[in-house]
C-alpha cells in the first residue's frame, strides 16, 4: 500500500504538483541564501534528507508487493506513450518520478560542506556531486527492484530520478551565482564586456534582485489566482492569492532585495506588520482596480489581472524602501547631512 502522502501527491493535478515543486525550490533557495552554511543549517538539511531518503526506501522498495514484472529498458518510454497514445497514466509516473527526487537534491546539495558559499565552481561541485549521487541511488533502488521483484525496472525511472535531483541543485547554484555577483567585488573576467556586465548588474543589484522576487512572487499570486479562479469568484480567487504570495514575499524581500538587518522576534513583528499594512493598501487598490476594469469597463478578468500588475510593482517597492525596510542612517552620515 502507497503512504498516504505519497498518494495524495500523486492524484493531484499536474499543474498543481508543478506549481508546488516551484514554490518550494524558491522557498529554499530565498532560505538556503541567508542560512547556508551555518552548522545548523546543514544539520537542518541532514535531517531532511534522512526523512526523504527512508520515504523514498519505503515507496519504492518496502511498500512494494512481490511478482515478476517486465522490465522495460527504453529511455523516454513513457514520454513516446503519452505522445503517440495519449497515455496520460504513463506521463504522469514519469512526472511523479521527477517530482520524487527534487527534496532529495535540495537537501543533500545544502548539506554538503564548502570553503566559499560565493564560489561559483564550488557550487558546481556540489551540484555535480548530488546529481551523480542521486544517480547511483535511483540506479540501485530500480536493480534491486529488478532483482527482488519489488517493481518494474524502467529506464524512464533513472532518467525522471536524475532530472528530478537536477533540479533540486539548482537552488543552490543560484544562490552562489548572486552571492558572487551581490556580496563579493571580485570580478574574474578579462573581457571588457564582461566585466562590464557583471559591474552593471551589481550597480543594479537591488532592482534586479526586486524585479527576480517580484516575478517569482507573481508567479505565486498568478497560479493560486488562475487555479482558484476556475472555481471561484475572481475576487474571492484575488483574496487567497494574496495570502499565499504575501509570505512568500515578505521572506524574499526582507532577505534578498533590501537585506534587512533588524533582528529579534518583535522587531521583525513589527516589520513584517508594516509590510502587510503595505500590501493591503496595494491589494485594496489593485481589488478596485480589478473591479472597475470588469465591471465598468467590461475588460475580461485575467487580462486586468495583468494590466494592473505593473502599477502596483511600483508601489510595492517604494512601500518597502521608504517604510517597512528603510535602512538607519550612520552617526557620520547623519553628521554630514546635518552640516550640510
Amino acid at each position: 500500500m502507497e503512504p498516504i502522502l505519497f498518494s495524495a501527491i500523486y492524484n493531484l493535478p499536474l499543474l498543481s504538483s508543478a506549481i508546488l515543486a516551484v514554490t518550494f525550490l524558491l522557498l529554499w533557495g530565498i532560505l538556503s541564501s541567508r542560512k547556508y552554511p551555518d552548522p545548523d543549517w546543514r544539520v537542518l538539511n541532514a535531517v531532511l534528507f534522512g526523512l526523504w531518503l527512508a520515504g523514498t526506501l519505503y515507496y519504492t522498495l518496502l511498500a512494494r508487493d512481490i511478482y515478476p514484472r517486465e522490465p522495460h529498458f527504453e529511455p523516454f518510454r513513457a514520454l513516446r506513450l503519452f505522445f503517440e497514445k495519449n497515455d496520460t497514466k504513463a506521463l504522469r509516473e514519469f512526472w511523479m518520478n521527477l517530482l520524487l527526487f527534487v527534496p532529495g537534491g535540495v537537501f543533500y546539495t545544502n548539506l554538503l560542506p564548502t570553503k566559499d558559499k560565493t564560489s561559483v565552481p564550488e557550487a558546481l561541485r556540489r551540484c555535480a556531486l548530488t546529481i551523480l549521487t542521486g544517480l547511483a541511488f535511483t540506479s540501485v533502488i530500480e536493480a534491486v527492484q529488478w532483482r527482488a521483484n519489488l517493481g518494474q525496472f524502467e529506464t524512464d525511472d533513472i532518467l525522471a530520478n536524475t532530472v528530478g535531483t537536477f533540479l533540486g541543485t539548482l537552488p543552490a547554484f543560484v544562490v552562489s551565482v548572486a552571492f558572487f555577483l551581490y556580496a563579493t567585488d571580485r570580478n574574474p573576467f578579462r573581457s571588457k564586456f564582461l566585466r562590464g556586465c557583471v559591474g552593471l548588474l551589481r550597480r543594479f543589484r537591488e532592482q534586479i534582485a526586486y524585479i527576480f522576487c517580484g516575478g517569482t512572487t507573481t508567479f505565486v499570486n498568478w497560479s493560486v489566482y488562475f487555479i482558484s479562479a476556475s472555481v471561484l469568484h475572481y475576487l474571492a480567487s484575488d483574496a487567497i492569492a494574496w495570502i499565499v504570495s504575501i509570505l512568500f514575499s515578505f521572506a524574499a524581500n526582507r532577505t534578498l532585495v533590501f537585506q534587512s538587518e533588524v533582528r529579534g522576534f518583535f522587531p521583525i513583528l513589527k516589520e513584517g506588520a508594516l509590510f502587510v499594512a503595505g500590501r493591503l493598501f496595494t491589494f485594496a487598490t489593485e481589488l478596485l482596480l480589478h473591479w472597475i476594469g470588469v465591471e465598468v469597463f467590461g475588460i475580461r478578468a485575467d487580462v486586468m489581472k495583468f494590466i494592473i500588475a505593473i502599477a502596483v510593482a511600483f508601489l510595492n517597492y517604494a512601500f518597502g524602501k521608504l517604510v517597512v525596510f528603510r535602512k538607519k542612517k550612520e552617526p557620520a552620515e547623519e553628521q554630514a547631512n546635518s552640516e550640510e
